[in-house]
């Protein structure tokens, strides 16, 4: 056999192989940036509440999509440690660093300015999740019993309360001394 008969056979061997083993590759690393998007998504659609679901599930999700990004992991080790010690005055600081690695790492850019100040909330948003708020934790302090519900009998407006009856049970004879 020749060398150039080897080579014809390997590479018909070989080259199918490695067209999947590429395809694969590929396939995983677009997944892969999808999902990064979607985490980058989360994070912006949550800005301004922290509480979201969104941001939640991105917060959560960030270690196993950016596992391999140490820039990112330190960041995000960073965020969680405020987070964590409640340093609410540290934290528009932490996310926009942390927002902005993850945003370069998938090869966007973002001023910090833009981070930090944009978003959106409609009028009477924070009032409405206030109240949300008052309403969930006075449902738990009424589900432990450290609160009650008074719970009042009050005849419509228009009609007088019925009036007392008393009848005698039917074994019972009626007292004429009580009758008149």
């Amino acid at each position: 056999m020749t060398n150039f008969e080897i080579l014809t056979l390997v590479a018909i061997l070989v080259g199918p192989i490695a067209a999947v083993w590429v395809g694969h590759h590929l396939q995983d690393r677009r997944e892969t940036k999808l999902r990064q998007r979607e985490i980058l998504k989360g994070l912006m659609i949550g800005r301004i509440d922290i509480t979201s679901g969104d941001f939640l599930r991105a917060i959560n999700i960030i270690e196993i999509d950016f596992n391999d990004d140490e820039k990112i992991m330190k960041s995000f080790r960073e965020f969680m440690r405020v987070i964590n010690n409640n340093q609410s005055s540290e934290f528009p600081r932490v996310f926009t660093d942390l927002y902005i690695r993850i945003a370069e790492s998938i090869g966007l850019k973002f001023d910090q300015l833009d981070i930090m100040q944009g978003g959106y909330l409609p009028g009477g948003a924070a009032e409405r999740a206030a109240l949300q708020m008052e309403t969930l934790k006075f449902i738990d302090a009424l589900s432990k019993g450290e609160k009650v519900v008074p719970v009042f009998v009050v005849p419509p407006a228009n009609e007088q309360p019925p009036q007392l009856q008393t009848t005698a049970l039917p074994d019972e004879q009626p007292n004429p001394a009580k009758q008149g």
